[in-house]
């Protein structure tokens, strides 16, 4: 586009050029269109693209599961613990995502305590593995030690005397009391060692140690040295003697607590001899005497 111009002069008129701006390049790069997509990034051919982890939406439900069976299993050592500890963890991460904590809550409550109970119980275990000799002697100490809180009376078993089956078969006359044993001398003692027959059924208090208490004895009968008195060494004890149950041959609630080298106070009956053969072969007409309950006495030397 081009304009003229008049010469103030007359002469001819020159042109004048107004320079036009130049047209866009089609080499230009052109705006995107407002609203458009932007441009998809190229994935190279065969690529796979990572999938991203799922929320982890159940560590409410898994801490509540672990925690009731951590509850229940707690008595078991090391189960308790590491269940236990197992509904902790998952219960405190299931809070931290922000899940439900009725179910988060119940599970981290019941876990400590399956976890507690746990390592009680695993304490105890390890206590007895480790020094189960000193666990054995203090449990007999502790019941021995009640035991002798007890009087004698309180232990005694009131039986009522059996009923006959028949009119002609007698009633069996009731069990003697404690205070009906009576204590024993030298003289005494001795004749009963020398004809146990002859004082059968005769009720006295005796002493000993028990020798021999195990399967060849059978769980109601034991094998004691015995004597009038109570001695301080079990040497004082010379009388062999076989003492039994008189509840029973299976279950005898009178040798609660009595294993061998008890030293024991024993309330008797004189149930006469028993033919015993010894390992070597020979055999023995062996004092018999019916336990009727027992104190228990500090241990010999």
């Amino acid at each position: 586009m081009s304009t003229t111009s008049e010469h103030v002069d007359g002469g001819a008129p020159e042109p004048l050029e107004t320079p036009v701006p130049p047209l866009p390049s089609s080499t230009a790069p052109l705006a995107e269109p407002v609203g458009s997509a932007p441009a998809s990034t190229a994935m190279p051919p065969g690529a796979i693209s990572p999938a991203a982890p799922p929320p982890a939406k159940n560590l409410a439900l898994v801490a509540l599961i672990l925690g009731v069976v951590a509850f229940v299993l707690g008595w078991v050592p090391i189960v308790g613990l590491i269940l236990g500890a197992l509904a902790i963890g998952f219960g405190i991460a299931a809070l931290r995502r922000r899940q439900r904590k009725a179910l988060a809550i119940p599970g981290i409550a019941l876990g400590g305590w399956g976890f507690l109970t746990s390592l009680v119980t695993t304490t105890i275990v390890v206590i007895i593995a480790l020094q189960p000799q000193a666990f054995s002697e203090a449990f007999w100490q502790s019941y021995s030690l009640a035991m002798e809180d007890e009087a004698p009376s309180d232990a005694v078993r009131e039986e009522a005397p059996a009923a006959a089956e028949e009119d002609d078969e007698p009633v069996a006359p009731a069990p003697a009391a404690a205070t009906d044993f009576a204590a024993l001398d030298d003289a005494g003692f001795a004749a009963i060692v020398a004809d146990p027959v002859a004082a059968q059924g005769q009720t006295y208090v005796v002493y000993g140690e028990v020798q021999q208490f195990d399967e060849n004895t059978g769980p109601c009968s034991a094998l004691i040295l015995v004597d009038d008195a109570q001695q301080s060494t079990w040497e004082g004890y010379a009388t062999t003697a076989w003492i039994a149950a008189e509840s029973g041959e299976a279950v005898c609630p009178e040798f609660t607590g009595l294993a061998a080298l008890s030293h024991i106070k024993a309330w008797v009956t004189v149930a006469g001899s028993t033919t015993t053969e010894w390992d070597d072969g020979t055999t023995e007409e062996v004092l018999t005497l019916v336990l009727r309950q027992f104190e228990a006495l500090p241990a010999l030397p």
